[in-house]
């Protein structure tokens, strides 16, 4: 004997999967379309000196943190804010929740670099972005523009070419940047509102372990 909601329900899973995947294909060709504003986005935050090493202005951190925020604030998050924590750098917290009742995904990327080392290594000035021929092609040169300016944008893009593209974004979503020395992951997670059910990092060091309730993840 067959059972007919066998048939029904295959065939809702399969719209549900197609319908996911022409969301995704839309969200894809519009981050394409706006690469160049990415790419833009990212040359502007690595303008800036943001090295949070001892002997180093703090201003600088400061001023990045000042840009990190107005560019999730342009790219469509909510509620920005640039939260302290006793002697701690800046960190930037925003979110986009939207989506009632789907998982909160957290993106966490650090605005800070590292100090640049010897001036006579760097075939352009470090915190002058420079497009040149590299390994694979043409890249971009610079400090931060990987480490870890690079997954901020990864992450400020793919928000508004989902916003762009299909309207909204399919999950809620917070967001963090800060900026070593941290303060305890603890605290970060309590004053951000951090509860996440998913956690996306570019950085393997800083913020590595979230408190999710009473446990930890390790990212």
């Amino acid at each position: 004997m067959k059972l007919g909601f066998r048939v029904v329900k295959g065939s809702g899973v399969r719209q549900n999967h197609r319908r996911r995947t022409t969301m995704i294909q839309k969200a894809i060709q519009a981050a394409e379309s706006q690469f160049d504003q990415a790419m833009q986005d990212l040359c502007e935050l690595v303008k800036i000196p943001s090295v949070s090493f001892d002997g180093f202005p703090k201003e600088e951190v400061e001023r990045s943190a000042q840009a990190v925020a107005a560019l999730l604030k342009k790219r469509g998050l909510e509620n920005v804010e640039i939260l302290r924590v006793g002697d701690a750098h800046p960190y930037i917290y925003g979110e986009r929740l939207k989506a009632p009742g789907k998982p909160t995904l957290i993106l966490y990327a650090h605005h800070d670099v590292q100090p640049p080392g010897r001036s006579e290594i760097w075939k352009s000035k470090p915190f002058e972005p420079t497009k040149r021929q590299g390994p694979g092609g043409e890249r971009l040169y610079g400090r931060g523009t990987a480490d870890d300016k690079a997954g901020i944008i990864v992450h400020t893009a793919s928000i508004d070419a989902f916003l762009k593209s299909v309207g909204e974004l399919p999950v809620n979503v917070k967001v963090v940047s800060a900026s070593p020395p941290p303060a305890p992951p603890a605290v970060i997670c309590d004053t951000a509102r951090l509860t996440p059910l998913v956690v996306s990092t570019f950085d393997t060091i800083i913020l590595i372990k979230m408190v999710l309730k009473s446990c930890y993840i390790d990212i």
